[in-house]
């Protein structure tokens, strides 16, 4: 979710932009978050803000008489976009309530926003039998963001595509079917999960050891560590957040896949369709992005 709503910071952002700098080609930064945080982007365009994207110069008269209004008009169509972005949280606390958590009433901040607790009722949603219909257990707010969640084939981004719930619920109730798959229960997260690859060092590749735990994020390491594949799923009940966001990490990791990517798709001892298949795991991969990540 931070991920998505930082985009749209930026591409309002990007809106703004294209107007000031036909104004002002000098500005500089164009973007509002880089790997060290918030750039300074606002405060370094405020004044050209002022100038020429004033509210005073945007009452309803004068965009109805000056504007017309026009969805194509680039002056307003970033006015609107700073208005939006001078009030994100603002805006989003008003839409979502007490379904968003946000740490702090401020647009510079990353990682500030978090589902509540009593939103998501993933807990509920996971113990609702195998026949029941998951949409009838999660908000309709939850199921907006995932109808709005990007979708993803093999890792890249599909332009214009994006999950339907029906996809999401299917998923989970396939997630629930694969304890009943014995590769589930010998496929053990532990430090015997390694792979190699190859590395260019001094212009000559070496052969490089890697470790699947090592590619986890810390908080799915503890989570995961020691565990089979059976054992995170049955877990998923006692605190379903958790440890259905590590199981959607560990199953869209390139080393982990690569590694146990095959066995994945067989039930020796049983019907195939308790285990996964591309299709699933390009699921489960935009889930994590879009909703986990």
């Amino acid at each position: 979710m931070n991920k998505q709503l930082e985009a749209y910071k930026e591409q309002l952002l990007e809106t703004v932009l294209k107007y000031l700098k036909m104004v002002n080609p000098d500005i500089k930064i164009d973007t509002m978050f880089n790997d060290d945080g918030y750039t300074g982007i606002l405060e370094q365009i405020r004044g050209d803000i002022n100038k020429y994207l004033n509210p005073a110069n945007f009452t309803a008269e004068i965009i109805a008489s000056t504007h017309s209004f026009d969805p194509d008009d680039l002056q307003l169509q970033a006015y609107y976009a700073i208005i939006t972005l001078d009030n994100f949280d603002t805006w989003i606390s008003l839409l979502f309530k007490d379904a968003v958590n946000i740490n702090t009433f401020n647009v510079h901040s990353k990682n500030n926003y978090s589902f509540s607790e009593k939103l998501a009722k993933l807990s509920h949603t996971w113990k609702v039998d195998d026949e029941d219909h998951v949409e009838e257990h999660i908000s309709s707010f939850v199921q907006a963001i995932i109808n709005t969640t990007p979708m993803y084939k093999k890792g890249n981004l599909i332009p214009n595509s994006y999950m339907k719930f029906n996809d999401f619920g299917y998923i989970i109730s396939k997630l629930k079917k694969l304890t009943y798959n014995y590769n589930y229960h010998d496929i053990k997260i532990d430090s015997s999960l390694i792979t190699s690859r190859s590395i260019l060092v001094d212009g000559y590749y070496e052969t490089e050891t890697v470790s699947v735990l090592d590619t986890l994020s810390p908080r799915t390491r503890v989570l995961v560590e020691e565990l089979t594949l059976a054992q995170i799923i049955n877990k998923i009940r006692t605190n379903p957040q958790a440890y259905l966001s590590a199981l959607f990490e560990l199953l869209s990791n390139e080393t982990f896949l690569k590694i146990k990517k095959s066995v994945l798709f067989e039930n020796p001892r049983g019907n195939k369709k308790d285990a996964l298949n591309d299709r699933d795991l390009d699921i489960i991969y935009s889930a994590y992005k879009g909703l986990f990540s």
